[in-house]
């Protein structure tokens, strides 16, 4: 069954006004609602000051949708259906452009479907299958698994592919691991797995393909791997459950959200020094009311993100007020606040000509 798309009217003139930081492109944002298993479209999110686009369109998802990808040339995007208690198996395509839902694969004995990244040929991604520990590349024109690999680790979660498209890297919550997986292998096993430290859930890789960046949530550390002596060459200091990584598409940082402290660090990938901390709440009206009580009162939660393709902006979802922070990346000011819908989670981001 065909889920039901709403759109709404895309607005030309927001309530702060707009100021472009690249006039000649324009992003538009995926973002997927855990919550309320669904994922929302947003256009010009690049340009936006103080509050940011409305959706374009909402469209259903199916149940447990955690994370997304956008393809290289901005025209599709992919969902992962991970599924609630039970788990799914599911990956949602979606056409950007048109702002509607292209197709829904099933991924049969695959499960819990997470991490996605695509291929340059802007046809296949390569998925976690986090109950099966595989990795598996999914053909989203015919909609059908092409291929598959053993991670060798439990809950194989999220995944990162180099450069050359020759290697994959998984984070693997259960076993605080990474696995390092050569795609033009047999799959039958990993090429190697390197120990981490506890909770290693995120993982970014650097544009040139020479580090790999886990964070390690139950740990409160980052690691950072040399992909060239597969090993770990430095532990960095992340309390309050580092759950997600970025790195800037110039190399030069690293993003990493720290749920439970409200925060995301910054660190500096050169010399690894903590540049600055990030509060990502909205302001007052934007978005939920944040606690009042408790632990987190007063504070978000900070968890998906997603660097723009242009390089400019780091798009923040932040679950308990239900927006998408837009981090300035080169003064690393929080801007605009896009309202999204119940939990967002995953977040991604694609650029076309304005």
């Amino acid at each position: 069954m065909r889920p039901e798309v709403r759109r709404t009217a895309c607005l030309s003139c927001l309530a702060y006004g707009l100021v472009a930081i690249g006039a000649a492109r324009a992003d538009t944002l995926l973002v997927v609602n855990r919550g309320g298993d669904n994922a929302m479209i947003f256009r010009d999110a690049l340009a936006a000051r103080g509050e940011g686009p409305k959706p374009v369109a909402t469209f259903a998802t199916g149940t447990g949708s955690h994370d997304a990808a956008t393809s290289p040339d901005g025209r599709l995007g992919v969902v992962t259906v991970y599924g609630n208690q039970a788990p799914n198996n599911k990956l949602v395509v979606v056409d950007l452009a048109g702002a509607e839902l292209k197709r829904t694969i099933d991924l049969g004995e695959y499960r819990r479907p997470h991490g996605v990244v695509w291929f340059a040929d802007n046809r296949h991604v390569l998925v976690t299958a986090e109950m099966n520990e595989k990795i598996i590349k999914v053909d989203t024109t015919e909609g059908k698994v092409v291929r598959a690999w053993s991670t060798g680790q439990k809950a194989s979660h999220m995944l990162v592919m180099s450069p050359d498209e020759k290697r994959a890297y998984t984070a693997n919550v259960a076993d605080h691991s990474v696995s390092v997986i050569d795609l033009t292998s047999d799959g039958k096993e990993p090429l190697k797995i390197i120990k981490t430290a506890p909770g290693c859930e995120g993982i970014a890789i650097t544009p040139d393909g020479k580090q790999v960046w886990t964070a390690d949530r139950a740990a409160g550390k980052v690691s950072v791997i040399d992909t060239e002596k597969l090993e770990v060459v430095a532990s960095l200091d992340a309390p309050g459950v580092p759950i997600r990584v970025a790195i800037t598409s110039d190399g030069g940082h690293a993003f990493v959200p720290r749920a439970n402290a409200g925060k995301v660090s910054v660190f500096r990938v050169a010399d690894r020094k903590l540049v600055k901390e990030i509060d990502t709440r909205p302001p007052p009206g934007v978005g939920k009311a944040l606690p009042s009580e408790g632990p987190m009162a007063n504070q978000d939660a900070p968890m998906g993100i997603a660097p723009s393709p242009t390089g400019k902006v780091m798009y923040v979802c932040n679950l308990l007020s239900g927006t998408v922070a837009h981090i300035d990346v080169e003064t690393l000011e929080v801007v605009a606040h896009t309202r999204a819908g119940e939990i967002p989670d995953g977040v991604a981001a694609a650029s076309e000509k304005s």
